[in-house]
């Protein structure tokens, strides 16, 4: 290698070194900043893909729209009563107001039997319609809407078929189960993590006994890096030890846990959707 080829070379070599100097190794100067609270709010509100029929009856319930807070749920040994074969249908929510007539039906039909679940309940509403002697409720049933949503069955009567057609249309499931939030006081009787080491967290535990559903955002205090890591992996291991005998599925996702380091962020993820959690995480800024 001749002279100016090893000088041109050393000067790559200093100008490299001084590049990782000054960004920090790459590491944490690019970071921003994580808010914890953000980070909580956004995880609880991120929600699936699916239609949830659970989480359709509960924005229904709340909508405001007249009667809606206080319809009656019935059961599949009332629907024989309005000549509709529970047998024919898998999953279901009925919602009545007996005096006003206001309904909230959902009905997901056993394959194959999806005309007879319409048929029938369509029948029963016409019923309701040429039984009724008022005026303005046999109106209101007369316009009763229909929709198929992603094959559930869905009829409204209301104030305002509309507004709870929309809410049922754009019910999805919570991402993640019913969780625990885990309090400063709280930190060292249920992680084995001592407050004073850490400056700021955003840690969720299982609420739910079939969930193993975990995540935590810790940043340790200056010079506590080692010790905050090591109560966080030994509080991994013994929830990994707790679901090895108990539920298989949930013990994996223990076993596939994320964990990773983001600026001075420790990242602990356990949930069926790590990359989903974690991308949410890192988006939470201040």
């Amino acid at each position: 290698m001749n002279k100016g080829v090893r000088s041109f070379v050393a000067i790559i070599l200093v100008l490299s070194m001084l590049l990782v100097i000054l960004t920090g190794c790459g590491n944490n100067d690019n970071v921003a900043e994580l808010d914890m609270e953000k980070i909580k709010t956004n995880l609880e509100n991120l929600k699936g893909e699916g239609f949830d029929i659970f989480t359709a009856e509960s924005n229904v319930m709340s909508s405001g729209v007249a009667n809606f807070d206080m319809l009656e749920t019935l059961y599949d040994f009332d629907f024989k009563e309005f000549g509709i074969n529970p047998d024919n249908i898998s999953e279901y929510r009925f919602n009545m107001d007996r005096l006003n007539k206001d309904l909230w039906i959902v009905f997901l039909p056993v394959e194959g039997m999806e005309d007879t679940v319409k048929t029938e309940t369509d029948a029963y509403i016409q019923t309701l319609i040429s039984e009724e002697t008022d005026a303005t409720i046999k109106q209101k049933l007369e316009n009763y809407s229909f929709e198929e949503i992603e094959g559930y069955l869905v009829w409204v009567v209301s104030e305002d078929n509309a507004r709870i057609l929309e809410l049922t249309r754009n019910a999805k499931a919570n991402i993640l189960p019913m969780m625990m939030d885990i309090t400063s006081d709280m930190l060292q009787d249920s992680i084995g993590l001592d407050p004073a080491s850490v400056t700021e967290f955003a840690i969720k535990t299982p609420a739910l006994i079939t969930s193993s559903t975990t995540y935590m955002v810790v940043k340790p205090a200056d010079g506590k890096k080692n010790e905050v890591k090591t109560a966080l992996d030994n509080y991994m291991v013994a929830l990994e030890e707790q679901w090895s005998t108990y539920l298989p599925e949930q013990y994996e996702l223990v076993r596939n846990r994320l964990y990773t380091e983001y600026g001075d962020y420790l990242i602990y993820i356990v949930s069926e959707n790590n990359d989903l959690i974690y991308d949410t995480i890192i988006s939470s800024t201040k």
